[in-house]
């Protein structure tokens, strides 16, 4: 149990770092421009270049890898709710719906949010229901191997590096 504590406070500090870097890099884009408006540094922030995208997604994919999907996935099938799953799955949701993915993962990004909304609305009640939450527990575990893989690959490419090493998705 120490252990999913240990994993969801790595999300919230990920995030936070993410976040942060964001927003240093927007106030970074623009501080030495006179003629910079807000619309042309929001513009400057959200340009979609590997380069600029390579450490948000790869912190993403850490806390995704990292996260206790699987010991999720089995506690739930076996009728145990953990008592931090919530939590964390409602933080990986908004580091999914945050990560400035590049456009070569853009879709796949926007299904790990679908696949994770789910599961935190079956995860949002008292009285879940079990079969449902198993299937929506199932499908973001199994999801995150495939979309890690997916990440992994664009990553291992940016670097110039043969894209059979193998993931970091280690269960």
């Amino acid at each position: 149990m120490n252990h999913l504590r240990f994993k969801a406070a790595v999300a919230v500090g990920a995030l936070a770092i993410v976040g942060g870097s964001m927003l240093l890099a927007a106030a970074c884009s623009s501080s030495d421009k006179a003629d910079a408006t807000p619309s042309a540094t929001v513009a400057a922030t959200q340009a979609n270049t590997p380069a600029s995208d390579a450490p948000a997604v790869i912190s993403a994919i850490n806390i995704l890898d990292n996260a206790g999907l699987h010991g999720f996935d089995q506690s739930i099938a076996g009728g145990t709710v953990p008592p931090t799953a919530q939590n964390v799955v409602t933080h990986l949701l908004a580091i999914v719906k945050l990560t400035p993915w590049p456009d070569a993962l853009k879709t796949q990004a926007s299904n790990m949010a679908g696949v994770f909304q789910t599961y935190v609305q079956q995860l949002n009640t008292n009285t879940p229901d079990m079969t449902k939450l198993a299937t929506a527990s199932h499908n973001a575990h199994e999801g995150e191997h495939d979309f890690s893989h997916d990440v992994w690959d664009w990553i291992y490419r940016q670097a110039g590096m043969d894209t059979t090493a193998p993931s970091g998705d280690s269960d």
